[in-house]
């Protein structure tokens, strides 16, 4: 896919899952298969070198394919590198960094920084980029996330806040493209299937139902 396939891919997801950090090899059949069974389709992991190349082929295989996989909290062209040839779909950073962005344009990757401001986010565009992790929460989240939205329509803009069930309405209402969930998806080590697919589901019912009402 090319980088707007990507971005229409997330676009009609609406959530990213992103994986517990501490997800392990031997947990990963489980949680695959209930994010599809939701379905989400949409996966996000923290890049831990070797490890995570693991995870982005367990992941390829048990979805057959289906998952769109991003990789978090990338700072060196090195470890942008090794994600790609990993065959993850996006890289994404804490912040804007220049020598991973390189290293996304050479493999056709497509970049998500980490914003904070709409400044942030107007340099970010001016340096060829097509979408940004917007990085807020609070009660003020929403409100934010709507200006940024108002103030660069150019931009795909993915919320990485606390999203939970009585919120995730609100990003949804303010035109952003998704959002990211992690604590409102998972919980213990012991979580059930069951319990996955559960959250899963809440969460698209308040996405789907405010999107429907004038989202992107």
């Amino acid at each position: 896919m090319n980088n707007q396939q990507i971005i229409n891919f997330i676009q009609r997801a609406g959530i990213i899952a992103r994986l517990p950090v501490d997800l392990s090899l031997a947990a990963i059949t489980q949680v695959a298969d209930a994010l599809l069974a939701s379905p989400i389709e949409a996966v996000e992991l923290v890049w831990s070198g070797n490890t995570a190349v693991s995870l982005v082929a367990d992941l390829r295989e048990r979805s057959n394919g289906r998952f769109l996989i991003g990789a978090y909290g990338l700072e060196a062209a090195e470890e942008a590198d090794a994600a790609a040839q990993a065959g993850v779909n996006y890289i994404s950073c804490e912040r804007f960094c220049p020598d991973v962005l390189l290293a996304c344009r050479e493999y056709d990757l497509l970049y998500m920084p980490g914003i904070i401001s709409i400044m942030a986010a107007q340099r970010a565009w001016q340096k060829g980029v097509q979408a940004i992790r917007l990085r807020t929460g609070g009660p003020d989240g929403p409100g934010f996330a709507g200006a940024v939205v108002d103030f660069m329509p150019e931009l795909a803009i993915i919320v990485d806040a606390d999203v939970q069930a009585d919120n995730i309405g609100a990003y949804a209402q303010t035109g952003a493209t998704a959002v990211i969930a992690g604590s409102s998806l998972f919980g213990s080590a012991e979580q059930t299937m069951a319990d996955i697919i559960t959250r899963a589901r809440v969460l698209q019912s308040g996405w789907q139902a405010a999107d429907g009402d004038g989202g992107a």
